[in-house]
């Protein structure tokens, strides 16, 4: 993460998703806010340890973390069974704080899936979707996404997606009706 306010995500489940365990080494970051179930949850860190009301740090989810300096947030992620059901998120009617699970757990920065395109509308398709935003915090600019609205420039590693989804990032999502993500 960089200095400033990140909207952020884990690609996977934490093997331990308590926040002290998430953020663990990183000493600079602090609060955590996240938008679950149409509620704010905030955590802070107090020398070493978190208060507030977010107490873990789910996989699905985007959380908003604000940085002092340079962090990198390091946590093992459970393995991902074959046979077993996917991850779901559920999505309430209106804003949802969302992050992108990748069930090959691609770095941050990649689109998720070793075969995917990275498309808001492939990832999204799940659910009735009108608009997503990205925050991009080095440029401290929101990026609009839309159904249908790709555009893509380049070939092979320096094609760059438009409406492109990235593991690492939280996307506020707006929904028509309740639903369930199925990344």
């Amino acid at each position: 993460v960089n200095p400033g306010w990140n909207l952020i995500s884990l690609p996977g489940v934490p093997e331990n998703t308590a926040i002290a365990n998430v953020f663990s080494d990183t000493e600079f970051l602090t609060p955590v806010l996240a938008y679950q179930n149409g509620d704010w949850l905030t955590a802070r860190r107090t020398g070493d340890a978190w208060e507030g009301r977010l107490t873990d740090i789910e996989a699905g989810y985007g959380y908003w973390v604000n940085a002092r300096t340079f962090e990198t947030v390091s946590t093992l992620l459970m393995e991902i069974d074959p046979a077993s059901v996917p991850p779901t998120v559920p999505v309430a009617r209106g804003w949802n704080l969302l992050g992108v699970i990748d069930v090959d757990q691609r770095p941050a920065g990649n689109p998720p899936g070793a075969n995917a395109d990275g498309e808001a509308d492939n990832y999204f398709n799940s659910i009735p979707w009108k608009v997503a935003y990205s925050y991009n915090t080095e440029e401290s600019r929101w990026q609009r996404y839309t159904p249908d609205a790709s555009t893509c420039e380049g070939e092979g590693d320096d094609e760059v997606c438009e409406n492109e989804i990235l593991n690492g990032s939280g996307y506020w999502v707006w929904s028509e009706r309740p639903s369930t993500l199925v990344p």
